[in-house]
């Protein structure tokens, strides 16, 4: 029951920030066609990384050998892995902002979610550090990956401003 009302508070707690996100209010992102296709190879691109990732994750399995995270730590591990890379091609290739989002205020949510997920991982450093057989401390690992990947996409927003303001100078 917890989880349901979890994931209930998660989607209606979505729903506000990117109408506080978008400038015209709406939930959805808006692109034009040349953002679309771009983006639809940054998703072809972030498919075969998950499905590389997860054929590695089964060969590696069946030697016999088991990873030193739990199996769900693993799968999303590698869905994070996926959707870091679209993130960072579509950075890289200037349409990772739609024609109606605020980059401010997404930059602040970013900043925001960075926060909050490490106040989990701060808890279990707090209490004597992450323990093997403990199932719930290893739950923050989740949280340290979302850190990593919200890190990873920060440092290339950063990276592409920069390559966009040398480029506009050179101009």
């Amino acid at each position: 029951m917890g989880v349901a009302a979890g994931i209930i508070f998660g989607l209606i707690l979505c729903v506000i920030l990117f109408r506080f996100a978008n400038k015209d209010k709406r939930v959805m992102t808006q692109y034009d066609e040349r953002q679309k296709e771009i983006r639809g190879r940054g998703y072809t691109i972030g498919f075969y990384t998950m499905v590389g990732l997860l054929a590695v994750e089964a060969l590696w399995s069946m030697t016999g050998n088991g990873f030193p995270l739990p199996d769900y730590i693993m799968y999303f591990l590698t869905v994070i892995i996926g959707v870091t890379v679209v993130c960072v091609y579509s950075i890289w290739k200037g349409v990772y902002w739609g024609m109606n989002n605020d980059p401010k205020r997404y930059i602040i949510i970013m900043t925001l979610a960075f926060v909050l997920n490490l106040v989990p991982i701060a808890g279990v450093l707090a209490s004597g550090g992450f323990n093997g057989s403990d199932p719930s401390a290893s739950l923050p690992m989740m949280n340290i990956i979302v850190v990593i990947m919200l890190i990873i996409v920060g440092v290339e927003l950063i990276i592409k401003s920069f390559v966009d303001r040398k480029e506009r100078g050179e101009d």
